[in-house]
């Protein structure tokens, strides 16, 4: 049994589709032309299973395969998708690789080399399955499992879903499932149908008439991007918030009429506020999108994006702002049916083409309303790792709320070759503070740190970046921000050599007593900026003599 009842589809279900805008844009974002590009968008989870009966998974997971046709999608060269006919598509079977007769050395090497080939290569987008799962028995009942699982294929939502009713499917292979009557393909022509009508067009015009004072993302100091895509690695950081705390959380900024996802959202661009170079800039936020409004159990990749804007100028009140935010946020969504994408391709029509990347500071809140309930019934089961991979992206902030204690975990996937040494670190470690800040009992907002309330003065954020390398090594020091004073750091002696070192680097031959008047990275960048005209991204390099 399949439960999969006949939708408007299933006339042409080998006929090529389009795909949506998301998937367009992680089309696009992994050729290495693009900034951040050459990486395929990727979920992997691993986790030691106690217990589990491997024939039966085997057998529910090819009855999900049948159920969704969304599971049997390819993507085609031409950009566009296919649904393959089960009779396309070979049966199934999970690969087992014994592992219990390895010592625990080679055993744990060859865990590694499954987590890295998944994790960081993810499944090629146009070959079948979009997801591949790899099985290692580790002990005579205990297995590892290791899956990924191409974001073209499924959005956050469907992979929990899917992952829900394999459990059910494996618990018993007769339970009835609710039958799926609607199609990716039957929302994507819905979606386009909308598009030729008057209220797609008022929608559109919300977002037409901002177009020209949307800002970019935030421009938080950063270094030159590795050049190979193979280099680009997502750092994860995580921070856990328990039961107790995320209820204060969400208490306290209840009790200033803002809501737990505005709330979390805020957190993020408070943070990233607290290092970009100026207060107004666009952040890249997921939603769930059109395709997930109804009750039907569909699958797919129908997730949308928007362009959320910042605004942090004029009010010193965290709550205040927090509620600006929101105000913000509310206004965007009810516009959401169209995609940050098309806005952001209409924004690069009017302002010019460019290889960077559009909104690389991403938000994505797995909250839902009434998401307390408990998690299906499972073998023993213990997550050893998870990471995720998007390109163009540089911070990944999600949000969970499956955690066993029913608390949250907030991570963040970082582009950290993107960055100065450890800046990273320390903006997590700022994140991580107004977390516990706002969610301890006091109800107490952070402490105000002034925000720039004029534009920022024209030092680009790569050069800013580069100049808090250099002073880091000159002066010793595992990281220099963007606005500390290097006379404060280290004296005359090593912030004279700083000036010496962006001569050689740059040839830009900057006076010795330049340093006095302009001792912090920001003025220095600021300063070269003035000597002459830089190329659009990073400084030019010449050969120390």
């Amino acid at each position: 049994m399949n439960n999969r009842a006949p939708s408007a589809s299933d006339s042409a279900p080998a006929e090529p589709f389009p795909v949506t805008d998301l998937q367009g844009a992680y089309l696009v974002g992994m050729s290495p032309m693009f900034e951040l590009g050459g990486i395929r968008p990727n979920s992997y989870l691993e986790v030691d299973l106690a217990g589990i009966e491997l024939a039966r998974a085997d057998r529910a997971l090819r009855a999900l395969i049948a159920r969704h046709e969304q599971l049997r999608t390819v993507m085609l060269p031409d950009g566009r998708q296919r649904v393959l006919d089960p009779a396309e598509t070979d049966a199934y079977h999970l690969p087992v690789a014994d592992l219990v007769g390895l010592d625990p050395h080679r055993q744990q090497a060859a865990i590694l080399r499954t987590r890295e080939r998944l994790s960081r290569q993810g499944p090629d987008p146009t070959r079948w399955p979009l997801f591949e799962i790899v099985v290692n028995r580790i002990r005579r009942h205990r297995v590892r499992v290791h899956v990924a699982m191409s974001l073209l294929l499924l959005d956050g939502r469907s992979i929990r879903q899917v992952a829900a009713e394999w459990m059910r499917l494996y618990r018993d292979p007769g339970t009835p499932l609710p039958p799926v009557s609607t199609t990716p393909r039957d929302v994507l022509r819905s979606q386009q149908a909308f598009r030729e009508s008057e209220a797609w067009r008022a929608k559109w015009t919300y977002w037409r008439d901002r177009l020209d004072r949307l800002p970019g993302p935030p421009r938080v100091p950063s270094v030159d991007l590795p050049e190979d895509g193979d280099r680009i690695r997502f750092t994860r950081r995580t921070h856990h918030l328990t039961p107790r705390q995320w209820q204060r959380l969400c208490v306290n900024f209840r009790s200033h009429r803002i809501m737990p996802t505005a709330a979390l959202l805020h957190i993020f661009a408070e943070t990233l506020g607290r290092w970009a170079a100026g207060p107004h800039f666009c952040l890249n936020v997921f939603h769930q999108g059109v395709g997930h409004a109804g009750s039907d159990p569909v699958i797919g990749q129908l997730s949308s994006t928007l362009p959320l804007e910042v605004d942090m100028c004029g009010s010193t009140d965290w709550w205040d702002r927090g509620q600006r935010l929101q105000r913000q946020l509310w206004a965007d969504m009810s516009h959401g049916e169209v995609s940050a994408v098309r806005i952001m391709r209409e924004v690069a029509r009017r302002r010019g083409w460019s290889a960077r990347a559009p909104l690389p500071y991403v938000f994505t809140s797995m909250i839902e309303p009434g998401a307390h309930t408990k998690a299906p019934r499972r073998p023993a089961c213990r997550r050893t790792a998870d990471a995720l991979q998007r390109p163009q992206v540089l911070v990944d902030n999600q949000v969970h709320q499956d955690t066993p204690d029913g608390g949250i975990e907030c991570v963040w996937e970082t582009a950290d070759a993107a960055f100065p040494p450890g800046l990273p670190d320390r903006m997590f470690h700022t994140y991580r503070e107004l977390l516990e800040t706002v969610s301890a009992p006091e109800n107490v907002a952070p402490p105000h740190r002034p925000v720039r309330d004029t534009p920022f003065d024209g030092a680009d954020p790569a050069h800013v970046g580069r100049i808090c390398q250099w002073a880091a090594e000159l002066l010793g020091v595992p990281v220099v921000g963007p606005d500390d004073d290097l006379l404060d750091l280290g004296g005359s002696l090593p912030a004279v050599r700083l000036i010496g070192r962006i001569r050689d680097m740059t040839g830009v031959d900057l006076p010795y007593r330049r340093i006095f008047a302009a001792p912090t990275p920001r003025k220095l960048a600021h300063s070269i900026d003035e000597c002459r005209q830089v190329p659009d991204r990073g400084m030019s390099y010449v050969e120390p003599a």
